[in-house]
């Protein structure tokens, strides 16, 4: 039960921002726009100085609403409507997008599986960018290439640009037709494969060995 408090605060980050110039009924709507001229940094300046503007112009309009009693009323509207909706954008600022957004009252990490499943493919991804941007660097590594590899972890891929259709089988968990048909396609259009496109069409894969050779598969040159 203690805990609670805590975290009510956590979800209304600087919510007097906001409330200030409706409880004072407009008499301190210029106290936001100062408190974010002080608080915001130098590399806000731009920001810390439209603040500063509104707050000035808070101060004249409180300050004539107490000089000039028929103005009381404005300065009341203006305080109490306008001034939270301006103070908005710098409560933000200060206290962060937590102030606008309710914080998920829990987040679970992927654990198990799960988490196995997305850390290769993480892995997998990085090698084809490897692959895009360095296909020297790539085939250094052994990406694609099971057993050729000096320790470097690419989630499991395989090039279909070298392997045999006995590799194909093993490596990517398919059938060995499956494999004999990506073999004879690579042989048919010159000995290698240029888009995974390219394997998906000439080597007739149905969706579901689609799947597995757009998830698993990669090209290097040859």
């Amino acid at each position: 039960m203690s805990q609670l408090p805590a975290q009510a605060n956590r979800r209304r980050p600087g919510l007097w921002y906001v409330l200030t110039p409706i409880l004072s009924a407009g008499l301190l709507a210029c106290a936001p726009f100062w408190h974010a001229t002080t608080r915001l940094s130098r590399v806000q300046s731009r920001d810390a100085a439209k603040a500063r503007r509104l707050a000035i112009v808070f101060t004249a309009v409180l300050a004539g609403g107490l000089l000039i009693p028929p103005a009381a009323g404005f300065t009341a509207l203006a305080g109490m409507i306008i001034a939270p909706i301006l103070v908005s954008p710098y409560r933000s600022l200060i206290y962060g997008d937590t102030a606008q957004q309710p914080i998920p009252a829990s987040v679970t990490e992927p654990t198990g599986p799960l988490a196995v499943a997305q850390q290769a493919r993480a892995l997998r991804a990085e090698a084809r960018r490897i692959v895009q941007d360095d296909p020297a660097m790539a085939r250094e590594l052994g990406i694609g290439r099971p057993g050729r590899g000096n320790g470097y972890d690419d989630g499991g891929l395989l090039d279909l640009n070298s392997a045999d259709a006995r590799t194909i089988s093993q490596a990517l968990d398919v059938s060995p037709d499956l494999a004999e048909r990506i073999v004879t396609a690579r042989q048919e259009i010159g000995g290698s494969f240029s888009l995974l496109d390219e394997v998906i069409t000439f080597a007739s894969l149905t969706e579901g060995e689609e799947l597995v050779v757009r998830e698993r598969g990669v090209l290097l040159p040859c």
